[in-house]
């Protein structure tokens, strides 16, 4: 028989739930969200690393070893 049933077609398609006795699960979906999310998570921290280098530097605009001083200065240790 030549003709397609419309249920041999939609096998081929990627499919983005997987439907159980208890109902719909996304797990495709949630895989592919979660990975998403995680890739923009790791490109924004990569950037804050690597502008920190710059902004917080020995030669950066706000130094550290002088804004560590400062810090200690305003911030007694109680400890000590």
């Amino acid at each position: 028989d030549d003709t397609k049933s419309p249920t041999k077609d939609n096998e081929s398609l990627p499919r983005l739930s997987i439907v159980t006795a208890r109902g719909p699960t996304y797990h495709v979906a949630k895989w592919c969200i979660l990975r998403s999310l995680a890739c923009i998570y790791f490109i924004a921290f990569l950037g804050a690393y690597r502008q920190n280098k710059g902004l917080f530097g020995e030669n950066g605009l706000e130094p550290a070893q002088s804004f560590v001083q400062r810090l200690k200065a305003t911030y007694a240790n109680p400890v000590e």
